[in-house]
């Protein structure tokens, strides 16, 4: 046998810390201590069974709690109400080495061992394929994703044959077809890895636009529908109230890999995995719903779909940036110059070049390329994702920021030119470490903009073995024109840091790193990190979820008996975190391991309820009345 822990001794003594592999056991005829012990340090289960029928539900039982032990790679997705009639979680997972995909709700609040309200993935496996309503892009537009349309499809799928074209689009849809990949269970839903779910209902953006109310009046009662991207090559639609499918999408820049996605000697890819966009905006003087996908590892493929009506999606189009690498950013939505475009963060290169894209929304023509640094040929480099600000409420973007494996934070003014190539671009941070968060901007008490990141990466097996130390950060962008460079170290016993450029905290372990975006509310600072694992028999590494407060990073003093125990942070074990999600209503932060396990902990901080006591209305008419008390 393997002795999986060779490092302890052979005095013969009980091991009792956690252990990396799960182990079952079951009493037959026999109640042994030693037997529950044994599954209770070992994380498993400890049944017991005197006769053939219990041993075989014992058994069941075994490989039920197995099959629920999956993996995510991605956040949930929180849908809250102050009504609390609507409090639903979604949140998607996979089985490793069957590559079958889970999408599950559940009732908020949640707790530990709740069962999900439904899972998609068992329905879709329930529902004959023929029953799917499917299409796909080719050429600019969208089609049936049948076997009729295999003559028109062939040559974008890159087969050779009609046939072959259709024996891929029936297994795709999800009959069994001699030669092929074999499904379990009739299972159609591809692995959801890094795709978080989007709940998309009835239209509720803040705008001045009266004529938005009346979008909002038309589409009140539209119905909830969750998009999730899988890498079975898909965008799927599932209604939110039962978890049934409406259909699924295809792009035509995952059209190739069907085939071998459907071979018999399948090794995973990527396809569909990027977390959707949605939006309200106003394309062609019309309020629409847009949603933008992307493959995310799987290229650096991006489409749009007008989602207004979802019981039928308009296909916009569908662009490759020119980068042509894998691991691009979720897009930003916003508007410049009253036009909706898109940012974009360039994806993974080695020519040292890291970019900003800007997409026009209605068409996907590229507006515009910034250059944001190039550190040399032969180095890895790329953007992250790119956060808007606008400064006055008008709808507009005024101020971009982002950052670059180089080291920097970037602050890009729109206001002067809505040029690219003219930005007002200003380096608001230079440091040693590598950044791939996307930097997330807040506003602070005085009107700055606080912008916080934190350093590391995690996109290839060299980052594995990194070992450099890493650091969470807040710049103050006080719109000076200097480098941020004085910056005060609270990572032991902060200080006041107003005399500062900003502040940081050291990450305590060696490649510990952050390469997930922070949540900021309520006065607080959330993030994750977490240190890899070299181990073959360890989860993938030890993560950590630590809340700060925004002004000073130090210890929130909220009183709450919870997790964090008057700490910092909290040790979420084995497993790589998602980022933090919050839960306003139930006024909770939610983390999802990527063993599939959920933590939430309290914000910790007091919410202040709004409500409107008086309102003004402005009238090119004088003499009309201001406002009104609400009763």
């Amino acid at each position: 046998h393997n002795d999986l822990r060779s490092d302890l001794g052979d005095d013969g003594e009980s091991w009792e810390d956690g252990q990396n592999v799960v182990t079952y056991t079951i009493g037959f005829g026999v109640d042994a201590n030693l037997l529950s012990e044994t599954a209770d340090n070992g994380d498993g289960l400890y049944l017991m069974a005197t006769d053939a029928a219990e041993l075989w539900t014992s058994m069941e039982l075994i490989m039920q709690d197995v099959v629920s032990r999956m993996s995510s790679g991605s956040a949930v997705a929180v849908v809250s109400t102050e009504r609390g009639d609507d409090d639903y979680l979604y949140r998607g997972k996979f089985m490793p080495g069957e590559w079958g995909g889970y999408l599950e709700a559940f009732e908020l609040p949640y707790h530990e061992g709740d069962t999900p309200l439904w899972e998609a993935g068992q329905l879709l496996a329930q529902r004959a394929p023929v029953d799917r309503q499917i299409w796909a892009a080719v050429g600019g537009a969208r089609c049936a994703f049948e076997p009729s349309q295999a003559a028109h499809l062939r040559q974008a799928m890159g087969v050779g044959s009609v046939t072959r074209a259709q024996n891929i689009i029936r297994w795709t849809r999800g009959e069994w077809v001699d030669g092929y990949r074999e499904r379990s269970d009739n299972w159609k839903l591809g692995d959801i890895v890094h795709s978080t779910p989007v709940v998309v209902g009835s239209p509720s953006t803040f705008t001045l636009d009266e004529e938005y109310q009346t979008f909002m009046d038309t589409q009140a009662s539209r119905e909830k529908v969750v998009y999730v991207g899988g890498n079975d090559g898909m965008l799927h639609a599932f209604r939110a109230s039962d978890g049934r499918e409406k259909w699924a999408f295809v792009p035509e820049f995952a059209l190739p890999k069907l085939k071998d996605i459907a071979s018999p000697d399948y090794c995973h890819q990527y396809t569909c995995d990027l977390t959707p966009g949605v939006k309200d905006v106003k394309i062609n003087g019309l309020w629409r719903t847009i949603l933008v996908m992307g493959a995310r590892g799987g290229g650096s493929g991006y489409f749009a779909m007008d989602v207004t009506e979802p019981d039928d999606p308009e296909f916009m189009w569908e662009i490759e940036l020119d980068d042509g690498m894998p691991y691009a950013s979720e897009v930003e939505f916003a508007v410049v110059d009253d036009n909706p475009v898109l940012f974009i963060g360039s994806g993974v290169n080695t020519d040292g070049m890291a970019y900003v894209y800007e997409i026009n929304l209605s068409d996907g023509s590229v507006e515009g390329i910034l250059e944001l640094s190039n550190i040399g040929s032969g180095r890895r480099n790329k953007a992250t994702g790119v956060r808007t600000v606008d400064l006055d409420l008008d709808g507009q973007a005024d101020l971009c920021y982002v950052a670059d494996m180089s080291g920097a934070v970037y602050r890009i003014d729109l206001q002067d030119s809505t040029a690219p190539g003219a930005w007002d671009v200003t380096r608001l941070f230079q440091g040693n470490e590598i950044i791939t968060a996307t930097p997330i901007p807040a506003f602070s008490e005085d009107g700055t903009v606080n912008v916080y990141f934190g350093t590391g990466s995690y996109l290839d097996e060299d980052d594995l073995y990194a070992t450099r130390s890493n650091t969470f950060y807040c710049i103050y962008d006080r719109h000076n024109g200097e480098l941020g460079t004085n910056l005060v170290d609270q990572t032991d016993e902060p200080r006041e840091p107003n005399d500062y450029d900003g502040w940081y905290i050291n990450l305590p372990n060696p490649g510990e790193r952050i390469t997930e975006p922070a949540a900021v509310v309520a006065g607080t600072v959330f993030y994750t990190s977490y240190a890899p694992s070299h181990e073959p028999c360890e989860a993938g590494g030890h993560s950590w979820l630590t809340r700060v407060a925004y002004d000073d990073g130090s210890v929130p003093d909220d009183g709450e008996d919870d997790g964090f125990d008057g700490k910092r942070r909290l040790d979420m074990g084995d497993g790589i975190a998602s980022r933090p999600v919050v839960d306003i209503v139930n006024e909770e932060v939610i983390v999802q391991s990527s063993d599939a396990t959920i933590t939430i902990e309290d914000i910790g901080q007091v919410f202040f309820n709004l409500e409107v006591k008086a309102w003004q209305e402005t009238h090119d008419d004088a003499s009309q009345p201001l406002g009104g008390a609400v009763p």
